[in-house]
């Protein structure tokens, strides 16, 4: 285990991937489509019959690259044999909620964590070690270019993994690797830049070993990375009583891609104005405040970096509050 040093406290966070029932793989995608595989081959996973639950407002990626191989549905039904859970920009789904929905409708549950790298909450829940199985996308925490992960109890995924993997070569994870850095000197409205991206994402469904390099350079930068958005997130859980609404303050050690500032619409709108006059990065999406693919509620979410690459989080965070709530 790694030994995460907070600002005020001394806390162990449990990495999934310094566990022996994590694999490192070429992207989260890959993950996700050798998972299906593994699905169909031993599990009787119909591809033409069985449905996988899947949230709203995902990655259209994420979409494609289930529907390659898999009927999704957004609703759940009586042809569902698959949960996807799906924590969005790293805040986690009521967990115990669905999986115990899942034990009871006897479904797979496959746990999305491409946004979160870990978290827990009371000692019984584990962020990544809920599902049946887990993918993670490590790209987005830091710029590795592409690396994922995949994580599960099932000794024999993993001896699937291993073997599907290591019978496949390096060119597809060069090729991926090179192409990616070339089109991130391209400017981002140019059509060969797309095109570029495109043929990444088709390519990930198909194994390939990912590369050494890129999983050494992750293991040299990713600790700084993690104990900075510890910092940032446990600042905000001494702050919680200011943003009740946000109920996932809760968690520790929770380590999210973004962040949803949840508040009332017209405290929203003054907010915008706010960020917008001080040239404030951020970003309008779609939210479920719910936290729940059950019973969702969809809500367009102030949402902003909580990395390394936002140099203005605890101002942006100190001036929501003095403009919000000391008003």
């Amino acid at each position: 285990m790694e030994q995460i040093i907070t600002q005020n406290q001394n806390l162990k966070l449990k990495l999934i991937f310094k566990d022996n029932n994590f694999r490192f793989v070429n992207s989260g995608k890959l993950g996700l489509s050798l998972v299906l595989d593994y699905l169909k081959k031993f599990h009787n996973f119909n591809l033409k019959n069985d449905e996988v639950f899947v949230p709203k407002y995902m990655g259209q990626w994420i979409y494609s690259s289930l529907n390659q191989k898999s009927i999704t549905s957004p609703a759940f039904t009586k042809k569902t044999k698959v949960i996807y859970m799906y924590h969005q920009f790293g805040v986690p789904q009521k967990i115990n909620l669905i999986k115990k929905f899942s034990q009871e409708n006897k479904t797979i549950l496959i746990e999305d964590c491409a946004h979160v790298i870990g978290g827990n909450f009371d000692d019984n829940i584990n962020i990544g070690q809920v599902g049946d199985f887990t993918i993670f996308s490590f790209s987005k925490f830091i710029d590795c270019y592409l690396l994922g992960g995949i994580y599960s109890k099932d000794i024999n995924f993993i001896n699937y993994i291993d073997k599907t993997i290591n019978a496949s070569s390096k060119l597809q994870s060069l090729f991926n690797y090179f192409s990616l850095k070339l089109a991130y000197f391209l400017n981002e409205e140019s059509l060969i830049r797309k095109k570029i991206f495109n043929i990444n994402y088709s390519l990930y469904n198909f194994p390939s070993k990912h590369l050494n390099f890129i999983e050494k350079n992750f293991n040299k930068y990713i600790f700084k990375e993690i104990n900075l958005r510890i910092k940032r997130f446990n600042f905000l859980k001494q702050i919680s009583f200011k943003f009740e609404k946000m109920d996932f303050l809760k968690y520790d050690n929770l380590i999210l891609y973004k962040l949803p500032l949840i508040v009332d619409a017209k405290d929203k709108e003054n907010l915008k104005k706010i960020f917008n006059k001080l040239n404030f990065k951020y970003e309008l999406l779609q939210y479920d405040t719910n936290r729940n693919m059950l019973e969702p509620n969809y809500q367009e979410t102030i949402v902003i970096e909580i990395g390394s690459k936002n140099l203005d989080f605890e101002k942006q965070i100190e001036i929501a509050i003095k403009e919000l709530y000391e008003k």
